[in-house]
């Protein structure tokens, strides 16, 4: 499987077709910021269900059921300490939303982890997101977030995604834990 070469108004018609389609039945606002000047070469796929992912995660969990919120799209290009262009983009998705507790966030993107077992939540969107972003896009995703104050998930991925060389279900995949065991 090689990348597939991605511009700015592709990327852009993607995201505004996931976030429509995520947000049909809710009223949200979204916030998407000026994506940037330049091509990927990257699997749109992995990257399209890597960012409905991180939207369905935010439609369930940031906020109760009958309360509305900000969810903000922002990408941007990474730089160094030196304030040097690294060959990697940020895309950030933000929630104003009521956070994730402390205890969680070394579990959250394990598969089958969810607060919503039995309504709705199956605990695998973050662990598909993780994987997707590790394995097949060679990038990262991490979360920062505080009880009471969203929380903000950062996928880092190069501009040229790695060459796959099979295609394997992302879902077989688990997070190694450093010192247990690994997949």
């Amino acid at each position: 499987m090689t990348p597939a070469g991605l511009d700015n108004q592709e990327i852009q018609n993607t995201l505004t077709d996931i976030i429509l389609l995520s947000i049909s039945y809710l009223v949200l606002a979204v916030l998407l910021s000026p994506l940037w000047s330049y091509r990927m070469d990257s699997y749109p796929g992995a990257l399209g269900q890597i960012i409905t992912n991180l939207i369905t995660n935010a439609l369930f969990h940031a906020w109760n059921d009958e309360e509305s919120g900000i969810l903000r799209i922002s990408c941007c290009r990474v730089t160094n300490a030196y304030n040097n262009e690294e060959p990697m983009v940020r895309i950030s998705v933000e929630d104003n939303g009521k956070g994730i507790p402390e205890r969680n966030h070394a579990r959250i993107f394990d598969p089958f982890f969810t607060t919503r077992m039995g309504r709705g939540g199956t605990g695998l969107d973050l662990n598909i997101a993780f994987n997707n972003a590790r394995n097949n896009l060679g990038g990262t995703l991490d979360i920062t977030s505080s009880e009471g104050e969203g929380s903000v998930f950062k996928l880092e991925i190069p501009r040229v995604a790695p060459t796959l060389k099979n295609e394997t279900s992302s879902i077989s995949h688990t997070q190694k834990k450093p010192g247990g065991p690994g997949p």
